[in-house]
């Protein structure tokens, strides 16, 4: 026997499913973004005081990424997802693989910034300062456009709110660090720097998400789009 649903009452249950479905995917997507921060920044920091005795940030400038940077990620509760059609779950073990992963390949980027301002390029210890913390502030807001999403950062517009409040924090990290308010100043040229890094790498976390995702699970990429799809088939020859 087959039962047809036809009450109109029902439609509550479809989209209490569906929110839930969407709130499942926000919860995945702070939570990579959350591990891959701290792995980045702990490691980082740790690695730097370990190989060349000094601090890379200063107390006040964690205070301020704590702040400016978490404060503005609660509009990740706003944003835009697809709506996915089979039944989500947590899985632990990809999230933190996945992240960790990321958030190692953050730490080589953000060692490179540091080693070739200060070990190379040989400017003021509170120069390189400000830079590493513009680039931790830029970059790991960046870095939330990159995880909110499994296929590119283009694929689905983030929400209006989010955007709004992630582009007032890295506006007032940028202010902070050109004209040197509760740090040393590194004017215009240096900042601009910073953000062209920032935007590099940010392309570079972008495919290198897409391919762990396309290494964990094939199907997987067929969420990335058709011409995706095709390449992949191309580069992999199934």
């Amino acid at each position: 026997m087959s039962i047809v649903l036809l009450t109109p009452g029902l439609s509550v249950i479809i989209d209490a499913i569906k929110l839930s479905r969407q709130i499942f995917l926000r919860m995945q997507s702070y939570c990579i973004y959350r591990v891959v921060e701290t792995v980045r920044i702990l490691f980082f920091v740790t690695i730097a005081i370990l190989v060349y005795g000094s601090y890379p940030v200063t107390v006040v400038m964690l205070v301020l990424l704590a702040l400016i940077n978490d404060g503005s990620m609660v509009t990740i509760a706003y944003d835009n997802t697809r709506i996915p059609k089979q039944p989500q779950r947590w899985n632990l073990t990809f999230i933190l693989s996945f992240a960790t992963f990321l958030g190692l390949v953050g730490v080589i980027e953000t060692f490179l910034l540091y080693y070739y301002t200060e070990i190379y390029l040989q400017l003021s210890h509170e120069m390189v300062q400000t830079l590493i913390y513009l680039h931790l502030a830029v970059g790991g807001m960046m870095t939330i456009y990159v995880t909110r999403v499994q296929g590119p950062f283009w694929s689905v517009s983030p929400a209006k709110t989010m955007l709004m409040a992630t582009g007032l924090s890295v506006a007032i990290s940028t202010i902070l660090g050109w004209f040197g308010i509760l740090m040393a100043p590194v004017g215009f040229w240096w900042t601009f720097a910073s953000w062209g890094y920032a935007f590099v790498w940010f392309l570079i976390f972008d495919w290198l998400k897409l391919w762990l995702y396309r290494l964990l699970n094939k199907k997987k990429v067929v969420m990335l789009g058709q011409r995706y799809l095709r390449i992949w088939k191309q580069f992999s020859g199934d």
